[in-house]
């Protein structure tokens, strides 16, 4: 394996987008990890009045399926260049990433007649803030700020080097839910490290049973933790992920 290196100052939005999301279709995980979504906002019945999506990165596909049950979405990144990526498709800028592929496949998955056009242009209205955020701290935003659901994407296991970081910051990404509230996650599982072209970044070797007991240890209830097979990107770092959902226990 080659050095690995420092996502504060090695990251290439450009090239995490070429890499990952540049296909004419979704790839496996994804497919995966969109149903999922898809599917528990149409069996939960949930709207929820305030939500937060904790490290977006320069992504926007994650956040498609919330759009019909979200009043008002916050997205969030400790990098500014990933903010400035999600920043050029709200103005729609010439450069910015096409997630159109990515908008069609969710619409399919609900059965929804809805045109791509009207599903961006909900997507606009729901998008109300680009937070940066810092899962290192105890209070990620600066402030105790709590959301009704809170999703988390690929993050706490992409920024950290070994499972105690992991611990600490999804113990304060935890901070943001509020009592009652719902939290979605996914990671990559049993990884040391992910490459992005030709630069490897740590991950730490998190599994199912690491989610298990951090939901536990945080008063966390109605659980759901899968694995996913991801065999396409082994020659990256990963082969399967985790998907996990739970509901913060009210006081």
């Amino acid at each position: 394996m080659r050095n690995l290196g420092d996502f504060k100052k090695d990251w290439d939005a450009k090239k995490y987008l070429q890499q990952y999301y540049s296909n004419d279709k979704p790839s496996s995980d994804e497919t995966v990890s969109l149903k999922y979504l898809v599917d528990f906002f149409k069996i939960s019945g949930k709207n929820f009045k305030r939500a937060i999506d904790v490290g977006s990165g320069p992504t926007l596909h994650q956040i498609i399926p919330l759009i019909p049950y979200v009043k008002e979405l916050h997205l969030s990144d400790f990098l500014p260049e990933n903010l400035k990526e999600i920043r050029k498709w709200l103005n729609n800028e010439h450069d910015a990433h096409n997630w159109d592929v990515y908008i069609k496949f969710v619409l399919d998955l609900e059965g929804n007649q809805e045109s791509i056009q009207e599903r961006k242009k909900d997507m606009e209205k729901r998008i109300t803030q680009l937070l940066p955020i810092d899962i290192y701290r105890h209070y990620p935003l600066g402030t105790l700020k709590t959301y009704s659901l809170v999703t988390s994407f690929f993050c706490a296991d992409s920024v950290t080097k070994n499972k105690d970081d992991w611990r600490k910051c999804m113990s304060n990404i935890f901070t943001l839910v509020e009592p009652g509230g719902t939290i979605i996650l996914a990671a990559l599982r049993n990884a040391v490290s992910y490459r992005v072209i030709d630069q490897d970044f740590p991950s730490p070797h998190v599994n199912e049973n690491d989610f298990k007991s951090m939901f536990e240890n945080y008063r966390f209830v109605n659980t759901d933790i899968q694995v996913m097979s991801i065999p396409e990107w082994a020659e990256d770092g990963f082969d399967s992920a985790i998907l996990a959902k739970a509901e913060k226990a009210s006081r």
